[in-house]
């Protein structure tokens, strides 16, 4: 298993990649180790390339003595100039490897998420950092490059260490002189990669803004009314101001670093310059051959060179992962329910009742109460409808029915049993539910039905589901196998009235008990959704039907219905029984009548 529940560390930055990918891993390592010793390689190998020709100028030796380290010396440097190829085409694997296996370990977990996570702003944001690809750095991209810079730092390292060692052995100053300067690097650099991280992470509520501008400015489902009120500009001037800050955000933090780092550099030129010549006189006085201090010069020079940029951006990205690790370990821990992707359990007791009994419930993060001592039962077989004025309550219900949310007061009772002592997936079997908000998936028709039934259906079924939705036309102009939607290149596009009659076969395909229409037809006009809640009866006969609308006129088709009033039921009835009350329900019936006539 990639992820799971725990806190996750730097050394998670390379137990995943490994993980997900092992062959590129072990390769990767195998370069970057070897790459180490190119350094030290190259100074040992110049050395003795010098000393050996200037000995065969003077004489004393000949030419087949320098053949063994002219060969060491091209094999290192031959090495050198393949090395950044390779690497690059073994960073591939990782990263392929990477996004299969942490793309499907992220998706599992986020179908797993207990709801109130996706509609909490700040859940979602922490949700973006660790999966959404972005253009700036998220967990995905930490780990991507993560394994490569912890082993650019290990290769690095070890190659200051090994250059280091050579050096004490001639003048072990100059390395505790380096060894020094390298102090305050380190921190300018883990300091860097804090500030750029808390940049990020600062605008993330601007980066989400941006990307639906982009998709208001861009996407199809915007694409009519782009046309028709000409707002691009004004919007777009909205997308400019917000992708500036956002991005003006990090650069201004990048651009400090790049400071800091280039002061560093000007440091660390400063500690060559007086090692090399400091250097000068134990080889004027012959403690050290030329030989071994052009050696040593160029083995300063690579670890001048790994210290000026290299090691301090490759400290500084690792302390920009390892905030994005301490990211990823939040959302691990965040609260799962339990049996969310398991299938609907048919092996229950048939549907009775459903009784909310003083249920007081309060989104998270907010003060105010939604439903307050809500108190009604619905019966089997029963034709029921949840009226209101929008805020009234009406679909937060349907969130507690379903099993979205269960941290409400009071008791819902299913057949008789505490509701939040069921299953999902047995919950699953009782409930089916059209929202308002329902989703167009981009698959073939007869694929939008299935996932309705939960299982493989044959011709007939899907017929019969698209003729009780209205949809017989539909399926014999575009055939039960087109797709819907664009995604395919010969995908068809079909109307937004029949999108949500597509919504309703997945409803009447479904065998669950109780089928709940949460206002999926708000879109449509009141003669039309009238219309569709007829059929909808009829063709749920012996089902227990749920209709929740602020629109009226389904209301007579309802045995009951609860008016719905912050959050309580203000009024309860037959519509002939609240009509002669003449109280809130006739009100608002009677400001819609002109809308059915």
């Amino acid at each position: 298993m990639v992820l799971k529940t725990r806190r996750y560390t730097l050394l998670d930055g390379v137990a995943i990649p490994v993980r997900c990918a092992p062959i590129s891993f072990i390769l990767q390592v195998a370069l970057r180790l070897l790459n180490a010793f190119v350094p030290a390689g190259t100074a040992l190998f110049t050395a003795s390339f010098v000393d050996t020709a200037v000995a065969i100028a003077q004489g004393q030796g000949t030419y087949m003595d320098i053949i063994i380290p002219s060969i060491l010396l091209l094999a290192t440097m031959g090495y050198e100039m393949l090395y950044t190829k390779l690497l690059t085409f073994v960073k591939l694997g990782l990263q392929n490897g990477i996004r299969l296996k942490y793309r499907t370990a992220l998706l599992e977990k986020r179908t797993r998420l207990e709801y109130a996570c996706i509609e909490s702003s700040d859940d979602w944001d922490l949700i973006g950092r660790v999966s959404v690809p972005k253009s700036y750095s998220t967990v995905e991209e930490a780990l991507t490059t993560y394994a490569s810079l912890a082993l650019v730092g290990i290769s690095m390292v070890a190659s200051i260490v090994i250059v280091l060692s050579i050096i004490v052995s001639y003048s072990w100053w100059i390395a505790v002189f380096i060894t020094v300067a390298l102090v305050p690097l380190v921190w300018l650099a883990v300091r860097s990669g804090e500030k750029i991280y808390d940049a990020t992470a600062g605008v993330e509520d601007s980066y989400r803004k941006h990307r639906y501008f982009n998709e208001v400015l861009t996407g199809r489902q915007t694409a009519a009314e782009r046309a028709v009120f000409g707002y691009t500009d004004k919007i777009s001037d909205e997308f400019k101001k917000i992708y500036t800050y956002s991005i003006d955000a990090s650069y201004n933090e990048r651009k400090k670093r790049f400071f800091r780092m280039n002061l560093g550099s000007i440091v660390v030129g400063i500690v060559t310059l007086i090692c090399i010549a400091l250097l000068l006189v134990p080889t004027l006085s012959g403690v050290i051959s030329f030989g071994m201090f052009v050696g040593l010069v160029s083995a300063m020079g690579s670890l001048i060179s790994l210290m000026r940029w290299p090691l301090m951006n490759c400290v500084a990205t690792l302390t920009e992962a390892s905030k994005y690790m301490a990211d990823l370990t939040k959302f691990m821990a965040m609260p799962e329910a339990a049996g969310a992707t398991d299938p609907a359990n048919r092996n229950i007791e048939p549907f009775e009742s459903l009784t909310f009994k003083n249920v007081t419930f309060t989104y998270p993060g907010m003060d105010a109460p939604v439903l307050k001592n809500l108190s009604f039962t619905i019966n089997k077989g029963g034709h029921y409808s949840f009226v209101g004025v929008n805020g009234a309550g009406k679909t937060t219900i349907t969130k507690l029915i379903t099993g979205m949310y269960r941290n409400y007061e009071g008791e819902i009772l299913l057949n008789g049993r505490e509701l939040s002592t069921y299953t999902l997936a047995e919950l699953k079997a009782y409930f089916v539910c059209v929202f308002q908000d329902f989703a167009r998936y981009q698959i073939s028709f007869r694929d939008n039905v299935e996932l309705g039934s939960g299982i493989s259906m044959d011709d007939a079924a899907i017929e019969d589901a698209a003729k009780k939705a209205g949809l017989s036309g539909v399926l014999t102009r575009i055939g039960m196998d087109a797709h819907l939607g664009k995604i395919e290149e010969n995908g068809i596009d079909i109307s937004g009235g029949e999108w949500q009659r597509v919504a309703m076969a997945r409803s009447i395909a479904s065998p669950s008990e109780v089928k709940i229409l949460d206002e999926p037809t708000a879109a449509l006009d009141p003669i039309a959704e009238s219309e569709i809640y007829n059929n909808f009866r009829d063709i749920s006969h012996g089902r227990t039907t749920i209709f929740i609308s602020h629109r009226l006129g389904s209301t007579k088709l309802a045995d009951t219905i609860f008016v719905l009033y912050s959050g309580h039921v203000a009024e309860c009835g037959s519509h002939d029984e609240l009509m002669e009350q003449n109280g809130l329900y006739a009100e608002m019936f009677d400001s819609q009548r002109s809308w059915y006539l």
